[in-house]
């Protein structure tokens, strides 16, 4: 597991939650086992290229899990897109998947 980056962004929102982002395995990352919080049957139980996690009041972090799997030609639109729902969480808005499809749809 390699983390990427640490940040930390003060909007005009309700929260202000770090984010740590970390690229790992594609093992690890859709081994259903170790990424029990996600909700895999959301997505029909199919691996997946990220994960956003809103993470838990304990730690007060949130966290982007990037499969190191990810095609170069994908990895900006599909950062973008978990990118968009730590928006979304810092804002206290409920995360969509049709408006971070959309965001990304408009930048790339």
């Amino acid at each position: 597991m390699v983390i990427l980056c640490m940040i930390q962004i003060k909007l005009a929102g309700c929260s202000n939650i770090p984010l740590i982002i970390y690229q790992i395995d594609d093992s690890v990352i859709n081994d259903r086992e170790i990424m029990s919080f996600f909700s895999w049957d959301d997505w029909e139980n199919k691996d997946v290229y990220a994960i956003y996690d809103e993470g838990n009041s304990a730690k007060k972090t949130s966290i982007i899990y990037l499969n190191n799997d990810i095609p170069d030609r994908s990895l900006k639109r599909i950062l973008f897109h978990e990118l968009l729902h730590y928006s979304q969480h810092m804002m206290c808005l409920p995360t969509s998947e049709v408006e971070a499809a959309l965001f990304t749809s408009i930048l790339f």
